[in-house]
């Protein structure tokens, strides 16, 4: 008879493979979040693209996927176990607040037409919130990321 499947993860196998392959998922040069924990994060929350149990069409990106975050560069402090990702979700009234600190000036973000760009420090509020939803219409300056 054929061998018999690996049993499913469970929490005392988890930690061994999280702790194992940490350095290929999570390692950035510049993050120094614990072993085993990424800082790249989906963007989550009512307008983000990962929006719960909700399936998420390209056609739902009503802003255009050159103008949506998907992922971001969080910061080590909001840094997620990789083997089972936390989302970003933005701050209603700092959406700045997760962010940055990993490079100066800061931080990566990869939008859904699959361009990775630096979005400054500089970024007003209401330009990076935007950026994070799929659907409110509004599009933002080519300007505010390279």
């Amino acid at each position: 008879p054929p061998p018999h499947p690996p049993p499913p993860p469970t929490p005392t196998t988890t930690p061994r493979l999280s702790s194992a392959a940490s350095d290929v998922y999570k390692r950035q040069p510049n993050s120094k979040a614990e072993p085993g924990k990424t800082v790249y994060l989906g963007v989550s929350g009512p307008q983000g693209v990962f929006s719960g149990h909700e399936k998420i069409d390209f056609s739902d990106v009503k802003d255009g996927l050159s103008n949506t975050i998907v992922v971001v560069e969080a910061s080590d402090a909001s840094a997620a176990i990789w083997t089972k990702p936390g989302d970003f979700v933005p701050d209603a009234k700092d959406p700045k607040k997760g962010l940055g600190g990993l490079w100066k000036g800061g931080f990566h973000g990869l939008f859904g037409d699959g361009s990775v760009r630096f979005l400054s420090e500089a970024t007003d509020g209401e330009t990076l919130r935007a950026m994070f939803t799929r659907g409110g219409s509004d599009v933002t300056p080519g300007d505010e990321a390279t």
